[in-house]
């Protein structure tokens, strides 16, 4: 089931094919190729008809217990992931999303930044302005090509006012082709500035479920599959439905509470 959710969208066909046991490779294939394949530069907010678009927000919680065997393992699973899109119809797109603390480094810059491993889906519900280039595409994320998105603040202080389109950047041990550059956020989410974005396949392949933290002098390992996933109902009117759905899903598959589930308007 290695590759289950990397291609990160859903939409929910027929009733036999979501109870369908299906590979984790062919159904990556399935996703990819039913996704619209469109680089949106704007994060769409209302629907066709001019509603504005509901969105159910699950999110890894870590416990309050100490790790066992020297990694804390905690919250969204990708098996958690397959259930909920397999069994909730009621779900028009499903886009998992890891994040991870990293360095990001160009030359002798050096930036602490927000690591975002996603799917490009994630443009079309979330605050996405591309200001260069582009954002990821489904082919990056099938290939799982070693491409980023990166913030204003962290390209201005990596790479003065100049264009990073085409410059490689490194990111822990691995190289990655600035493909996209993102608009200066507003004053309230400055902190995005700081974001790169890619691909969820290429983020699992490079650098695996578990993360080495030091803070205050100890070393910290966490493993964290996903650390949240963004749900777009298919009616904003059946959405606390669906919240009692995932909620039941999850309730099955975690013993501790490590997960949290709200709607986000």
């Amino acid at each position: 089931m290695g590759q289950l959710v990397q291609s990160g969208w859903f939409k929910p066909g027929k009733s036999n094919w979501l109870r369908s046991s299906v590979a984790g490779v062919a159904l990556t294939a399935i996703l990819v190729v039913a996704s619209s394949g469109a680089e949106p530069d704007v994060a769409a907010t209302q629907g066709a008809d001019g509603a504005k678009t509901v969105t159910i927000c699950i999110k890894s919680v870590k416990p309050d217990v100490p790790p066992e065997g020297g990694v804390l393992s905690y919250g969204l699973t990708r098996k958690d992931f397959q259930r909920i899109v397999e069994t909730i119809p009621a779900i028009r797109k499903a886009i998992p999303v890891r994040e991870i603390e990293q360095n990001v480094r160009y030359g002798d810059g050096l930036v602490d930044a927000r690591l975002i491993g996603t799917t490009p889906q994630l443009a079309e519900i979330d605050t996405i302005r591309i200001a260069r280039g582009r954002f990821l595409s489904d082919k990056d994320l099938r290939q799982r090509e070693n491409v980023a998105v990166i913030g204003h603040a962290l390209a201005l202080q990596l790479f003065d006012r100049k264009d990073p389109i085409g410059k490689s950047i490194r990111i822990g041990e691995n190289y990655f082709l600035v493909v996209g550059q993102i608009r200066q956020a507003d004053a309230t989410s400055t902190s995005a500035d700081l974001d790169v974005y890619v691909p969820l396949s290429t983020m699992r392949s490079r650098m695996g479920d578990v993360t080495i933290y030091r803070r205050s002098g100890a070393i910290e390992a966490e493993k964290v599959e996903l650390s949240r996933v963004e749900i777009v109902p298919d009616d904003p009117a059946r959405a606390e439905t669906v919240v009692g759905l995932i909620r039941r899903v999850l309730q099955d598959m975690h013993e501790q509470q490590d997960y949290s589930v709200e709607i986000v308007r």
